[in-house]
């Protein structure tokens, strides 16, 4: 699983695997994003750290990392993330996978954008049916992989023409969850 977070200006990658043993590996990657003509970003840095997270309450995490206990706090505020430990707050921008970098929505070029999930998960809620009219960057449904809720939102403004799943269902990695039709202009 691959999230890209932006703090002061960097690109933040990390990919989170998770071991055969529950336990998880994590490698951080600070990047340069891919610059006109270059097909690949670069890697500035990188850690690789394997962890072992418990959860007992959302969006607290007691987490043992390279033999170290911390506590993690994780707020979130639409796309920011504040992350607190006992060393201090840093403040990360999630960048949404379902939003293209430029701003345009996926599938806006033939009006229509289906929404999947990148990882496994379950479904936990749907905050929308077919025929709701929904705005670009509104929820459409949550997915709770890895003790993590994660909010898949509409890559345009449309109408819901198709709800693939219902609360409780497991889903594979590229499962199409929602069909989001482009508004007529």
């Amino acid at each position: 699983m691959r999230f890209e977070y932006e703090h002061e200006g960097q690109l933040h990658v990390v990919d989170l695997r998770q071991q055969p043993d529950g336990r998880y590996q994590a490698s951080w990657r600070l990047v340069k994003p891919p610059e006109e003509g270059e097909a690949e970003e670069t890697t500035l840095q990188e850690k690789v750290l394997d962890l072992e997270v418990e959860s007992p309450h959302e969006g607290r995490y007691s987490v043992l990392m390279d033999h170290r206990s911390c506590e993690i706090r994780v707020g979130r505020h639409g796309d920011e993330r504040r992350v607190r430990t006992a060393r201090g707050q840093v403040v990360f921008r999630h960048l949404d996978p379902y939003r293209a970098r430029s701003g345009a929505g996926l599938g806006e070029a033939d009006g229509r954008a289906e929404v999947a999930s990148p990882m496994p998960g379950r479904v936990v809620e749907l905050k929308v049916a077919v025929g709701d009219t929904v705005e670009e960057g509104q929820t459409l449904v949550i997915v709770e992989a890895m003790k993590m809720a994660n909010e898949y939102r509409s890559p345009m403004t449309g109408t819901v023409s198709a709800v693939k799943v219902a609360a409780g269902d497991a889903v594979d990695a590229g499962t199409v969850l929602i069909v989001v039709e482009a508004a007529d202009d």
